[in-house]
């Protein structure tokens, strides 16, 4: 079965190493940072939801952006060997013959 022309598309845009091409662009205004949606079957930007036009007076069991709380601020994570005096290496050589049925 043959690819649709927006999958088609995609692939051969996505070769040139310059983003994700859409056969069907959407303007800014309906596909930004905060909407969820989804692509149908022709390739169309569908929006469920834009949490970016939430207010808190909606009642909306969504928090809205701006009301997010900040991120926790941990300190960064410190990537370094592990060594640990409980543990020991042991080497086991062994030879094994093993036979397979005849075809």
């Amino acid at each position: 079965m043959e690819d649709k022309l927006f999958i088609r598309y995609a692939e051969e845009f996505n070769k040139l190493s310059l983003g994700h091409g859409l056969l069907h662009p959407c303007p800014a205004s309906r596909l930004h940072p905060g909407v969820v949606g989804y692509y149908d079957d022709d390739g169309d930007w569908k929006t469920i939801l834009d949490l970016s036009t939430l207010k808190k007076e909606d009642g909306s069991k969504y928090t809205a952006i701006e009301n997010l709380p900040p991120p926790p601020s941990e300190p960064p994570a410190r990537w370094e060997m592990k060594c640990s005096s409980d543990v020991t290496q042991t080497h086991v050589k062994t030879d094994a013959g093993a036979g397979y049925p005849p075809f």
